[in-house]
């Protein structure tokens, strides 16, 4: 498969200052929130969460260290110290293409 995507403060600090340009607001996205996996094989991507802040997909609180499989139209909540309001949201949506069907390699 692909090698994983970190995806935080530390690996994007141009985009989450943009983003979030309030630099109080911004520490509360950790310097590596997530990590995005692309399995081929399993045909799915997956988030990581790397961080203590709360972190949802499709609503569902994600737990520090645990991978979930995201599917296409996911939503992908960070929150900082409490789960009532989102700083960030992101909907994930790729092409069919990205998660090409397993060939038959028997002959």
């Amino acid at each position: 498969g692909e090698q994983p995507w970190a995806v935080g403060r530390q690996q994007q600090p141009n985009f989450f200052a943009q983003l979030v340009p309030d630099e109080d607001t911004r520490s509360l996205i950790s310097r590596s929130h997530v990590l995005l996996t692309l399995h081929q094989q399993a045909q799915k991507l997956c988030v990581k969460k790397l961080t203590s802040n709360n972190v949802k997909i499709d609503g569902r609180a994600v737990q520090k260290d645990e991978e979930v499989p995201v599917l296409n139209g996911s939503r992908m909540d960070f929150f900082g110290h409490d789960d009532r309001l989102p700083i960030l949201s992101f909907h994930i949506h790729y092409a069919p293409t990205l998660l090409p069907a397993q060939t038959n390699t028997t002959a």
